[in-house]
């Protein structure tokens, strides 16, 4: 399933699209860590993006149609590295071929003992990503309620609102091919440990196909609507070589709302999410 497109600040409308909300990345930098370590990393394999493109009809469900992906680079994940200071939490998607500019949506996942986290970070044609940092809710909770029997179409709609988290860090580097993000162990509520999940996706404008890829390392099964997470990742002590994302543009208390109005689509063999129009402001 693929994360979708959501109403910021000062960015343009994007065209409304179905997509369906998938999860984690693995960095290819090495063999995956213990959970007691403060570094974790797995790798991904490449050349399993795929495509769809979503219809309204029929009624109420729509059509998804595959499309080939197999020559789309921009969102293949290449792995998934998270590392836990004790003052952030550092997390690197690594990509096939990233550009320098394009139309992508990274999304990360984070979960600690005291609550679930995401980051969208995205950018429509631009040299550099934008962040959203928001608390999920809990999707499964949802899906349930609104479909229950999981014998037929169901909607439910979700609304969730920016939280501000000020020094929130993100950064993409074409030439390394990693996307960067760094969040303030602050924003997290200083966990002991946290657990990281990611997804990437793209858009086409011609045909508005979408294109996605998750992390799942040979033989690992999504276990969710945005599964699966990795092993928990305790804090640790700064490393001298420790690698900080450039300084990105957090949100600080006071500031204006921003908010992400989600349709969800239940079916009995997936769940997609309609984005509803909203103007950028």
């Amino acid at each position: 399933m693929v994360p979708l497109p959501h109403a910021r600040s000062r960015r343009p409308r994007r065209a409304p699209a179905v997509l369906t909300i998938v999860s984690v990345a693995g960095l290819a930098l090495g063999p995956a860590g213990s959970a007691e370590a403060q570094r974790w990393v797995s790798p991904d394999p490449a050349g399993d993006v795929t495509g769809a493109i979503y219809s309204l009809d029929p009624a109420p469900c729509g059509t998804i149609t595959p499309v080939d992906a197999s020559a789309v680079t921009d969102v293949d994940l290449t792995g998934l590295s998270v590392r836990h200071h004790r003052r952030d939490v550092t997390v690197e998607l690594g990509v096939s071929d990233l550009p320098e500019t394009g139309t992508e949506l990274m999304t990360v996942h984070l979960r600690t003992a005291k609550g679930a986290w995401a980051v969208d970070l995205d950018r429509t044609g631009r040299t550099g990503f934008g962040a959203f940092f928001y608390e999920e809710p809990d999707w499964d909770a949802l899906i349930e309620q609104a479909d229950p029997d999981g014998d037929g179409c169901a909607i439910v709609s979700v609304v969730i609102v920016e939280t501000p988290c000020a020094g929130l860090g993100h950064r993409g580097d074409p030439d390394l091919d990693v996307v960067r993000l760094t969040v303030p162990r602050s924003c997290l509520g200083r966990p002991r440990w946290v657990r990281a999940a990611a997804s990437a996706d793209a858009w086409r404008e011609t045909d508005e196909a979408w294109f996605s890829d998750r992390w799942a390392p040979e033989g690992v099964e999504p276990t969710s609507f945005i599964g699966p997470f990795g092993p928990r990742v305790k804090v640790g002590p700064v490393a001298g070589t420790q690698t900080t994302a450039a300084p990105g543009a957090g949100r600080t208390a006071g500031a204006p709302s921003v908010v992400r109005h989600l349709v969800l689509t239940v079916t009995p063999d997936r769940v997609t999410a309609v984005p509803d129009p909203l103007p950028a402001r």
